[in-house]
């Protein structure tokens, strides 16, 4: 890494020195801006200095300046920097930064043509935006838009083609979300459906299976939540299962999967009202988590209170208190 970031330094000073020498009217000064905020955006990947990403959004606002309304790169200028913003809006997250994201992005669809093969990338791409505003603010116009462009996404995106997996999921969670705010049961079908076809084209060494399994295994729970069926409490922890055997330990998102899986044994616990492997589960967590994952499930001790509860109503026993400090385990 060191080696990267020294590389990326000198190519930021190099830019520098020659954009210090460069006339305002010099036909090379887009350029020179364009490479300098892409130097700025490689080391603000590497560093995360803040620094860096605001200087990035500053380059890329004064290359959208020099770049005419017919220039064949506006579309791809002003993508750029929607991305940067929503990259700031991550770092800090100021929502300022996503409302720009939102509009740089919404004006260089307007600038993209019908069949240009960029265009299901920059669907998705807003999207995710709106997404992102709707986890905010909870606006229902918000995931309803994001739901639009991504379904126009895959609508347009060849069955072959290796991104079209991605979009299905995102559609399919946008569902999902849509149907916890409404509780509509199409949005749900439609979430299961969406992330079915989306698993379906996972190949097994693909980085994100694990969380397309357990994002479909929460689907599933929660029509079983909705409709009683057992069969889907069964199916949600058979995918949940598969996820938590593909994250390694030290992953970040380890603890997730053990809480999700955890609260579906719960609920079958107490559906029911048999053991099975409701305890064994809690001794898992506890004896065999690393020290850091041990720390965030601290987190979400209530889930695991819950399935502790049962099995002493059942077994006798102390009855363990969860600490003031915790909460449900949510999962978006």
């Amino acid at each position: 890494m060191q080696h990267e970031l020294d590389k990326v330094d000198k190519e930021v000073q190099a830019v520098t020195q020659v954009l210090s020498r460069t006339p305002n009217n010099d036909p090379n000064m887009r350029l020179l801006l364009v490479c300098l905020a892409r130097a700025h955006s490689k080391r603000f990947q590497l560093r995360q200095e803040p620094d860096d990403i605001h200087k990035e959004i500053e380059y890329r606002s004064t290359v959208l300046t020099l770049t005419p309304d017919d220039h064949p790169l506006l579309p791809f200028t002003l993508s750029e920097l929607g991305r940067a913003h929503s990259t700031r809006f991550h770092f800090l997250h100021n929502m300022d930064d996503n409302e720009k994201a939102i509009e740089y992005a919404s004006i260089a669809l307007e600038f993209i043509p019908e069949g240009d093969p960029d265009l299901p990338r920059q669907l998705v791409n807003l999207a995710v935006f709106y997404k992102y505003r709707f986890e905010r603010l909870g606006e229902l116009t918000d995931i309803g838009k994001a739901i639009e462009y991504e379904l126009r996404a895959v609508a347009m995106t060849p069955k072959d083609d290796p991104d079209v997996a991605e979009w299905l999921a995102n559609l399919g969670i946008s569902h999902g979300y849509r149907f916890r705010r409404l509780g509509e049961p199409s949005d749900l079908e439609q979430a299961i459906e969406y992330q079915s076809r989306a698993l379906a084209l996972t190949p097994d060494d693909h980085s994100g299976l694990s969380s397309r399994l357990d994002n479909l295994g929460l689907s599933y729970k929660d029509r079983f939540q909705r409709l009683g069926e057992l069969r889907d409490l069964e199916q949600a922890m058979e995918y949940q299962t598969r996820a938590l055997a593909l994250t390694p330990d030290g992953d970040p998102h380890l603890a997730q999967s053990l809480g999700n899986l955890g609260v579906s044994y719960s609920i079958r616990f107490e559906r029911l009202a048999r053991l099975d492997r409701g305890g064994d589960f809690v001794d898992v967590v506890a004896y065999n988590a690393e020290p850091d994952v041990a720390c965030v499930l601290f987190d979400h001790w209530v889930v695991l209170v819950g399935v502790e509860r049962m099995r002493v109503a059942y077994l006798g026993g102390e009855l363990l208190e969860p600490p003031e400090s915790s909460y449900p385990l949510r999962r978006e």
